[in-house]
């Protein structure tokens, strides 16, 4: 292993899978993200996990910022160590398995990552709960992949449903007492998803 094996690792791997990918030339390894400000926030962490700050630029055409860097080493980490398909991960991505031994504190910074790339956060109100409830959800177009985060979150003590598609899973998170507890345990560094669910909160 190249790099010592970090939570802030752990977090970039789990964004990467989400929001990113890792190129088929030029050792090139990427992230996409629309707010400005969590961009500068992802730029610290890949930063202190590999030691080398990223550059970014604005993709007009996508409304987005690009995280990326060129880097053999942080490349062949990635796609050897955290088994990150290289090219469309779409439908070829697992759960590392470095990450699936790790502790608690690996795991949660992982699934940090996942959800701050593809996660959102929403209330729902019904005739039950007229005040509303939160919920955490995940979409995302890998059922198998997505069947894993949900069986790291229940390893985790976080209560979820899983929904799985032909072309799609979706996790949901319900409820005070379960968000709540992926706050404490998981969590969320985009400040606008971690403000809206202490709104919630």
């Amino acid at each position: 292993m190249n790099f010592e094996f970090t939570n802030e690792v752990a977090y970039v791997a789990g964004f990467i899978i989400g929001d990113g990918n890792l190129a088929t030339t030029r050792y090139l390894v990427r992230a996409v993200e629309e707010n400005e400000n969590f961009v500068q926030k992802f730029v610290e962490i890949f930063n202190k996990a590999f030691g080398k700050k990223p550059k970014t630029y604005f993709d007009k055409f996508n409304n987005s910022h690009v995280v990326y860097t060129h880097s053999k080493r942080i490349w062949e980490f990635l796609k050897n160590e955290l088994e990150i398909p290289v090219g469309d991960k779409t439908r070829t991505t697992v759960i590392p398995l470095a990450i699936a031994d790790a502790n608690v504190e690996i795991k949660s910074a992982f699934l940090s990552g996942i959800f701050d790339a593809e996660g959102s956060v929403v209330k729902l109100v019904n005739k039950k709960y007229p005040n509303g409830y939160p919920q955490i959800q995940l979409k995302m177009h890998n059922p198998k992949f997505v069947k894993g985060i949900h069986e790291m979150l229940k390893s985790l003590g976080i209560d979820s449903s899983l929904y799985s598609y032909a072309d799609f899973a979706l996790i949901y998170i319900r409820g005070t007492e379960q968000s709540r507890m992926f706050s404490k345990i998981v969590g969320f560094n985009h400040y606008i998803k971690a403000q809206k669910l202490g709104y919630f909160l």
